[in-house]
């Protein structure tokens, strides 16, 4: 396993994200640490408003109660923020209300909706405890142009999949959806992003695969541009494989899993 969790670390590599954990108060900053967003809910699941106070080098631009609450967000530069809100909660609401919608939001450095895009929850198709689709596994900025990608995980046909919903900072709009596998050679063994992160002022983005082709569990990890096409693939198809040690093997997939 050394290679593939050396070269994470040493990128800086981070699956630290729970898009199940209850929802504490927040804050988000920019990469300059001009701009900073605070979020407070009113309620754990993040339904509903939530307080928010937005500052410019530690003064107060803005305060206002918005409508929904991020799960999570990220602020460019420019002072732009995007993030994305559950209306029912992450979990959903299995009452009359129904599971509410996932919803990706942009505003200005002033709090003003920039651009904002709803879609409506389902059921899962697996069964289990999994929170209603599409469900965001989290967010993050790419580019320039500054772009804030949506990790989106939703119904492909009969199976589930994961998409980049990829939003203009500037316009405040979907501008491409993409499948981070497409491009990528041996899609097929492609399980799951483990963790994805940009490479600062290089339009690249670095992503982690958990790959698996059984009996081999191993890891991918790719450099893609911002149309998801690779420019630099590592195939490490055995490094998470104990085939004399099952109880070994299972403890590396739930760390790397958990960990990235």
């Amino acid at each position: 396993m050394g290679k593939a969790v050396g070269l994470a670390f040493a990128l800086g590599f981070s699956a630290g994200f729970s898009p199940g954990a209850a929802l504490d108060p927040a804050t988000y900053s920019s990469a300059s640490g001009e701009y900073v967003l605070s979020v407070d809910p009113s309620d754990l699941d993040g339904r509903g408003p939530a307080d928010c106070r937005f500052a410019r080098n530690g003064e107060t631009v803005w305060t206002n109660r918005l409508p929904f609450t991020f799960r999570e967000a990220v602020v460019a530069d420019s002072g732009t923020v995007a993030g994305y809100a559950y209306g029912q909660g992450l979990r959903g609401n299995y009452g009359p209300e129904g599971h509410g919608d996932l919803r990706v939001v942009v505003l200005s450095p002033d709090g003003a909706i920039l651009g904002q895009e709803s879609v409506a929850r389902t059921n899962s198709i697996f069964l289990g405890e999994d929170p209603p689709r599409p469900c965001a596994e989290g967010i993050f900025l790419a580019g320039p142009p500054p772009l804030a990608i949506v990790r989106v995980v939703e119904p492909d046909g009969r199976q589930e999949k994961e998409f980049w919903w990829v939003f203009d900072m500037a316009k405040g709009a979907r501008v491409a959806t993409q499948d981070p596998r497409a491009q990528m050679s041996g899609a097929g063994t492609l399980q799951s992003v483990l963790s994805a992160t940009p490479l600062p002022g290089q339009s690249l983005n670095l992503v982690h695969w958990l790959a698996i082709d059984y009996p081999r569990r191993g890891a991918a990890f790719a450099l893609l541009n911002l149309l998801g096409e690779p420019v630099w693939e590592l195939s490490l198809p055995t490094d998470y494989t104990y085939p004399d040690d099952d109880k070994r093997e299972d403890e590396i997939l739930r760390s790397v899993r958990r960990n990235g």
